[in-house]
């Protein structure tokens, strides 16, 4: 066992997560069960998905209303476009849908061939791509330099709220910064008595995290313990050499054994 600035403990017995919780209980004279107070893998998962759900909410919200800005911003009644760009692109999604009704080699040339027609198109009206068209129609009227910018920002928006909802929901995909607010939701679902909340022991809840992640865990518990007490129960030994249990060693031992916990990583 080795305290961590007084707060967070250090346990090296694993498998005795829930007899500590259960005397910590017994000292705080709670009617809680050790399950209460025992953070494991699993109760980090659920964390981790949380957290996913949430962030994937909060984008959508901003897409929301960045969307009703771009609503309030009136386009011209006359927009100046190039009709022979209009039905290229057309003919372009036509023949998209065709081949991928039918993938036949026909299809596919069809569609190759209108993909020539629109290029041709936009390169004869100065514009690099068909996005760049769009770009000019959007950027038309008194708010189209607004509207354009609102548009990109949606698009930026709509890409991040698909890469968070698509992203694995576990803990081994969390970066370091992901892990702070995963850690943050579940020490705010620890258990408080009128005095405080109570201790707070993790069962080896953090060996599968990626090392820099797994340190800037280790940090943030740190930090908290001085408001949720916090054992920690592993022999992992990334966990071990941080916490310093083989900083005491005898100077003169074995040379042909030597101590495999010295790390030099960068907290991130």
């Amino acid at each position: 066992m080795r305290s961590i600035d007084g707060h967070f403990t250090v346990v090296n017995e694993p498998g005795t997560a829930h007899t500590l919780a259960s005397n910590l209980l017994s000292m705080f004279e709670s009617v809680r069960t050790p399950d209460h107070i025992i953070v494991t893998e699993a109760v980090l998962e659920q964390g981790a998905f949380r957290a996913q759900n949430v962030l994937s909410h909060s984008l959508g919200q901003s897409i929301k209303r960045i969307e009703a800005q771009i609503d309030e911003i009136k386009l011209p009644s006359e927009l100046d476009k190039y009709p022979k760009i209009e039905k290229a692109q057309q003919n372009v999604l036509e023949a998209t849908n065709r081949a991928e009704r039918a993938s036949t080699k026909r299809n596919w040339r069809k569609l190759d061939k209108a993909r020539k027609v629109v290029a041709k198109q936009l390169s004869k009206y100065g514009f690099s791509s068909y996005t760049t068209y769009v770009d000019y129609i959007n950027s038309q009227g008194i708010g189209g330099a607004k509207r354009r910018e609102l548009l990109i920002t949606r698009d930026d928006l709509i890409q991040k709220k698909r890469q968070a909802e698509n992203k694995a929901k576990s803990l081994t995909a969390l970066t370091p910064a992901q892990i702070i607010t995963v850690l943050a939701d579940v020490l705010s679902r620890c258990p408080r008595t009128p005095v405080g909340p109570l201790p707070i022991v993790f069962d080896d809840a953090l060996r599968n995290l990626e090392t820099s992640t797994k340190l800037r865990a280790l940090e943030v518990l740190k930090a908290h313990s001085s408001s949720y007490a916090t054992w920690y129960v592993t022999d992992d030994p990334l966990v071990l050499g941080w916490a310093g249990y083989f900083e005491s060693q005898p100077q003169n031992q074995d040379n042909n054994n030597p101590i495999i916990f010295d790390f030099d990583v960068e907290v991130a």
